[in-house]
């Protein structure tokens, strides 16, 4: 399966989940590529939501026009051994977001290339932008 067409799925996956109770683990494959092939970030709210690879990882580009993440309203990402790339565009949160009560677990996993731009100079968080309450383990 190419790039675009797992990152189709993954996004499904995740937005099927976003906004409802529950959990949703989802293993990647070891040394997988997921390309992001529409700039939307993927929204985890209310859910529990645990990506999960093995060994060297598995890595998510957002081929910078996007943020990769957006949790928020009691939502938690897990990310374990999944390796964030080229995240961008946003005024804050290159790579992810975290609001209203969310919640960002993070494990032998890695943030790169991400940035913020802002037209007035108020961007934050070339990686991570957290704030409202939030717990972060990293």
């Amino acid at each position: 399966m190419c790039p675009t067409e797992q990152w189709r799925l993954l996004r499904n996956l995740i937005n099927s989940q976003s906004g409802k109770p529950g959990a949703l683990v989802v293993e990647l494959p070891e040394g997988s590529l997921f390309t992001w092939t529409a700039c939307s970030q993927l929204r985890v709210h209310l859910a529990h939501v645990t990506l999960r690879s093995t060994g060297v990882g598995a890595s998510l580009n957002a081929s910078g026009c996007s943020r990769h993440f957006d949790v928020a309203f009691g939502g938690t990402l897990e990310l374990d051994h999944v390796h964030l790339v080229d995240g961008g565009k946003q005024a804050s949160g290159g790579a992810v977001k975290v609001r209203h009560g969310g919640s960002l677990l993070v494990t032998e996993s890695s943030i790169e290339d991400s940035s913020v731009v802002s037209l007035d100079g108020t961007a934050y968080g070339g990686a991570i932008d957290a704030s409202n309450e939030i717990a972060i383990d990293l």
